[in-house]
């Protein structure tokens, strides 16, 4: 997206297998890092429906990163949901 660039974040901390970093997020609810593991890996496979739903389940938890919204935001773009990338950016752009 030209006007809403998604975040460029560290590499994976595992390797880009989808089923492990599945695996490894349910397992781990807490730790936010395999959440965006498996978001990144997602995205990179262009799944883009599914990053959206690991991205939604993360940002409910109360120790999400503050750049989910945002990132959500750019998925939305992509998906041309203008009105949900506008209401997610507004969200994050009042949490900060």
């Amino acid at each position: 997206a030209v006007y809403l660039p998604t975040l460029n974040r560290t590499t994976l901390e595992t390797g880009t297998d989808i089923a492990s970093l599945e695996r490894a997020a349910l397992f781990n609810p807490t730790d936010p890092r395999r959440s965006i593991d498996l978001f990144q890996a997602q995205k990179k496979q262009g799944e883009t429906d599914d990053a959206l739903r690991t991205l939604e389940k993360l940002i409910d938890t109360p120790n999400a990163p503050p750049f989910v919204r945002q990132e959500i935001a750019a998925l939305y773009m992509q998906k041309k949901d203008f009105r949900r990338a506008w209401e997610q950016f507004r969200e994050a752009m009042q949490k900060r």
